[in-house]
């Protein structure tokens, strides 16, 4: 397998300059740059700038994927919007970081899968970073569905990642029994409904919709915290008003996140750790249950597929025996196709409704003129309808 790696870095708060742009593109004979993008390909070499730094300086949102075992979404929030210390709980070992310089931090959820890669292929023109801009928001927004998602997928089976060794102790337990006794962070709500950001998230990393389902449970249903929000809005000073009003004015980007992280300043700390939270063995065992019953659930749709198809087999039969015997008649390769397939659906019904010995006759009859020929008789054979 060939080497690929893609990046692709993203402004969404603005547009780049055009001394940006211009700087942008020096860094590699492969940039792809418009006003928000820049994009590179390497089928060999290596981006040369330190990813980090650039996110730092010039971007918002960035995308890394190489087929050899990395996977990386980063985000940029500037800390005036975000209380950095409310996604702490959420980090994990190298997979879930925070990384702070200047007036910013940088999430960063990385996957680095050792034994082999990824079977699945990026292509530029089909970036998935697009389908990722709006986690970004919800964060600043508060909502951190997104970063809950993030840590169950390394504590959940869909990971290939390697579990940190730091996290469990060789002579007393083995890396399993350290995911399944981890406890999980803080559950936010509407975990039930995750619309279409979210679910391209889930969706990027692979995580299991039944364990999205098991966590979802507890998780409470809540439009928005309005109820709270206007019990707060009266502990802002006057002055405090009047700036946020002349900003909203002015529509200073992100004004609504930077509102929402002054409210809930008013709210009482939130501790680093859930110690109410559930293990991930209960998650599992209830993601198991929901598998389970999911499965049951197809199979039982699949056999009601099944037996409408054969029942209308069945109304049909006399039409059908008819069209075999026209597609037959042509002695095309087309034709041999569709008969065959025809006598495998009215073999099927005749063995549900018990009338083999029927259908026998019928097939004898229509087969004879054409029994000396292999390639129909070996299409027969292959759905496996062959009679002597």
């Amino acid at each position: 397998m060939s080497e690929y790696q893609f990046y692709e870095f993203r402004t969404i708060d603005r547009p780049f300059s055009a001394a940006e742009k211009a700087e942008i593109k020096t860094w590699s004979s492969r940039a792809e740059v418009d006003n928000h993008k820049a994009q590179f390909v390497y089928h060999y070499g290596d981006f040369r700038q330190n990813a980090e730094n650039v996110m730092f300086q010039y971007f918002d949102a960035m995308l890394y994927y190489a087929n050899f075992g990395t996977k990386k979404i980063i985000f940029r929030f500037p800390l005036a919007l975000v209380n950095k210390k409310d996604l702490v709980p959420y980090t994990f070992s190298e997979n879930i970081e925070i990384r702070t310089k200047g007036d910013y931090f940088l999430l960063i959820i990385e996957e680095n899968v050792e034994d082999g890669g990824f079977e699945d292929w990026f292509e530029a023109e089909n970036s998935a970073l697009s389908d990722l801009m709006g986690v970004r928001q919800q964060i600043i927004n508060g909502d951190y569905r997104a970063l809950y998602l993030a840590w169950l997928y390394f504590h959940s089976p869909n990971s290939q990642a390697t579990f940190p060794a730091d996290y469990y102790d060789d002579d007393e337990e083995d890396e399993e029994n350290a995911k399944m006794t981890a406890i999980e962070p803080p559950l936010p709500p509407n975990l039930q409904h995750l619309g279409s950001d979210l679910q391209h998230f889930v969706d990027f990393w692979g995580l299991s919709e039944d364990w999205v389902k098991a966590a979802a449970i507890g998780s409470k249903a809540a439009n928005t915290d309005a109820e709270n929000l206007s019990d707060l809005v009266v502990k802002l000073s006057e002055i405090e008003k009047n700036d946020f009003l002349l900003r909203l004015a002015n529509q200073e980007p992100n004004l609504a996140g930077g509102f929402l992280k002054k409210l809930k300043s008013f709210l009482p700390p939130q501790g680093e750790k859930n110690t109410d939270g559930r293990k991930v063995q209960e998650i599992a065992e209830l993601a198991e249950e929901i598998r389970t019953g999911r499965l049951q659930q197809e199979q039982a749709e699949s056999k009601r597929k099944a037996l409408q198809k054969i029942e209308q087999t069945q109304k049909n039969k006399a039409k059908i025996w008819d069209e075999t015997i026209k597609a037959l008649e042509l002695q095309t390769a087309k034709g041999y196709d569709e008969a065959a397939a025809n006598i495998q659906k009215l073999y099927d019904a005749a063995k549900y409704f018990q009338e083999v010995a029927i259908f026998e006759t019928q097939l004898q009859a229509v087969i004879a003129p054409y029994k000396r020929s292999k390639a129909f008789m070996k299409r027969l054979d292959d759905v496996g309808v062959v009679f002597d």
